[in-house]
């Protein structure tokens, strides 16, 4: 787990610089232990989605891209009417290897931090990982 950390808080320099490095690891979050499974309902491949309740339900957004900012993607269900800080559960469906959701915009850490998802991994409960309507923003890494 340590090495996973590591290599995080590398690739993290690399993509932010070393400000980011020092405040990123003791708040970062990795599903490098969750075995993968098949995607849930509507979640279609090339997406991290994410749904406003556990289990999978009332979604699922779907981003395929990098969002520095959620406040863009309108969810009526969702209390300020977009799925900003709105998530409560998160699959990656991507091809690249992890999708991260960030509490800040433009993929900066607040008092949550981030949460890294492997390729078919998903998490049904983010309140269980301390990240419940937390999301801000997104941002994917390449396989290293």
């Amino acid at each position: 787990m340590r090495r996973v950390l590591l290599v995080l808080a590398a690739v993290a320099m690399v993509l932010f610089g070393s400000a980011a490095v020092a405040s990123a690891e003791p708040v970062q979050r990795s599903t490098e232990e969750v075995a993968p499974m098949a995607p849930p309902p509507g979640c279609t491949s090339t997406n991290v989605c994410f749904w406003v309740n556990n289990n999978y339900s009332d979604g699922p957004g779907r981003l395929a891209g990098t969002n520095p900012d959620w406040r863009r993607f309108a969810h009526r269900t969702c209390g300020g009417g977009t799925w900003n800080d709105c998530a409560s559960s998160v699959y990656n469906a991507g091809t690249r290897c992890w999708a991260y959701l960030w509490d800040g915009f433009s993929y900066t850490l607040g008092a949550r931090g981030n949460i890294g998802l492997n390729r078919s991994v998903g998490i049904p409960n983010l309140g269980a990982w301390g990240f419940d309507n937390a999301a801000s923003s997104n941002s994917w890494s390449n396989c290293v």
